[in-house]
């Protein structure tokens, strides 16, 4: 990022942007198009049709209800690794939902998977996770330019520090040690409160349509 940022405030105004840019959606991509939509991991997957058709039958139509298009039901075998069960939204183009193996085992009531799922579909309507990657794409361009900054004006930046030795790695040094740690405690604060905040949404969506469900 330092060499790339350098070169790029060589150029311009211009360089200086694309430069930006470029490196906002290299580092997307690798965070979460890449590792969602494109990576193969070592678990091995299974359609929820096949797995448990009851409760798929059930998902299908609670996803019908509220207008929401999901690709595929997979359930995972993350047994294989942890007796920890989960359930996550996985994907920007291809939707997914992702189920342990292992919740089967502790959740015997189809009422409580499908809350759970709910839960899950909350993430999706309300655009949780397309949130979180809008704030990626603000958080890296302003770090970057950060750092292009402190490297453009390096003489300027290390003397308010008293330093004399006009370096770019002793720059970026002090940048990322000083002030851009403090950015990103402020950011993860933020980041953690905006989680938790959608967290407690996808609860709420779930007891409310879940005691719907139990009326009929």
């Amino acid at each position: 990022m330092v060499v790339v940022c350098y070169y790029g405030v060589q150029l311009s105004v211009a360089g200086f942007l694309a430069t930006t840019v470029a490196l906002t959606i290299v580092a997307v991509f690798i965070d979460t198009l890449f590792r969602n939509d494109i990576i193969c991991d070592r678990h091995t997957y299974e359609s929820l049709a096949d797995k448990n058709p009851e409760f798929y039958e059930k998902v299908k139509e609670e996803a019908e209800k509220h207008s929401l298009k999901i690709d595929e039901f997979l359930v995972m075998d993350g047994s294989t690794e942890s007796s920890h069960s989960n359930m996550y939204v996985q994907g920007f183009y291809k939707k997914r939902i992702v189920v342990f193996d292992t919740i089967f085992e502790h959740l015997k009531d189809d009422r409580m998977l499908l809350a759970v799922m709910l839960h899950e579909f909350c993430h999706e309507i309300k655009g949780h996770l397309r949130a979180q990657l809008v704030f990626y794409f603000i958080l890296r361009p302003l770090q970057t330019a950060f750092l292009a900054l402190c490297i453009l004006y390096k003489e300027q930046w290390l003397g308010v520090f008293g330093i004399t030795y006009n370096s770019i790695f002793i720059a970026v040094f002090v940048a990322q040690h000083f002030l851009l740690t403090f950015v990103q405690w402020i950011a993860s604060t933020y980041e953690n409160y905006t989680i938790r905040k959608s967290e407690y949404e996808a609860d709420a969506f779930s007891y409310e349509h879940s005691k719907e469900g139990d009326k009929h």
